[in-house]
């Protein structure tokens, strides 16, 4: 991907961002970068992620995409950008269809092209969508779970799903794997903590923290409050007691 391109679609999620997470900040459209890509090719090894009409995949609607070309677009990048651009080839489906996107990030997005522009918008509904489409779009659901839940964290986004159950203990969390993340182990034991309050609702006040657990329905759907220490139970004020331990003496 061009410098350019990826500017371009930073400035899309940026708007989205700031929309979710950081009230009163606003970033306006016409200041984002315009998209610059080579003309599609007829295959996808070309130097650009995006073809000339912001697509990733522009014959997704007529043919079965597969899973090694898929994983292909987005081998060389960090995981949160392979899962960003995982939702565009997804997404780039319904925009084909005028779908009407509740999210900034998509809607900015595909509101610079023509063809977009064009379309009448509304909620598109799978049954409008091809076998192709429709055959594409579950793929990439499935391979968008499947990197979800690679390295340490699980589909829903947590390192240790029943620490709210168990007693962690000091070897796995000195063993936290940070191999397949772009998270040191030091961030990763501040993951390991904050879910904890994250499980209960906890209403964070750390961006970070904010914007990862909000990415989840699980925490959508909670009322946002400030967690207490009487909240958790002995398992979790056991493990957060430990992991706490833990981060002080890496730091």
């Amino acid at each position: 991907m061009t410098q350019n391109a990826r500017r371009a679609l930073v400035a899309g999620l940026a708007i989205a961002l700031s929309s979710a997470m950081l009230p009163g900040v606003a970033l306006a459209l016409s200041n984002a970068p315009a998209l610059s890509v080579a003309t599609y090719r007829g295959s996808y090894a070309s130097d650009d992620t995006f073809d000339f009409n912001g697509f990733i995949f522009p014959d997704s609607s007529s043919r079965y995409l597969s899973r090694k070309e898929i994983l292909g677009v987005t081998d060389s990048e960090s995981l949160s950008w392979q899962l960003t651009l995982l939702g565009y080839a997804r997404n780039e489906i319904y925009a084909r269809h005028g779908n009407k996107f509740a999210s900034d990030a998509y809607s900015s997005y595909y509101g610079q092209f023509r063809w977009y522009q064009k379309l009448k918008k509304h909620t598109v509904a799978t049954s409008e969508l091809n076998k192709y489409e429709q055959a594409n779009v579950k793929l990439i659901k499935q391979i968008e779970a499947d990197l979800n839940s690679y390295g340490p964290f699980d589909s829903n986004g947590f390192i240790y799903p029943d620490s709210n159950s168990r007693y962690l203990s000091r070897k796995e969390l000195l063993n936290i794997d940070d191999s397949n993340t772009e998270y040191t182990q030091l961030e990763l034991l501040g993951f390991a903590r904050n879910e904890i309050y994250a499980r209960r609702g906890h209403k964070f006040t750390t961006t970070t923290y904010s914007r990862f657990y909000g990415q989840y329905s699980w925490y959508k759907n909670k009322k946002k409050r400030n967690v207490a220490w009487d909240d958790f139970n002995k398992y979790e004020k056991a493990n957060i007691t430990l992991i706490k331990e833990i981060e002080a003496l890496w730091k």
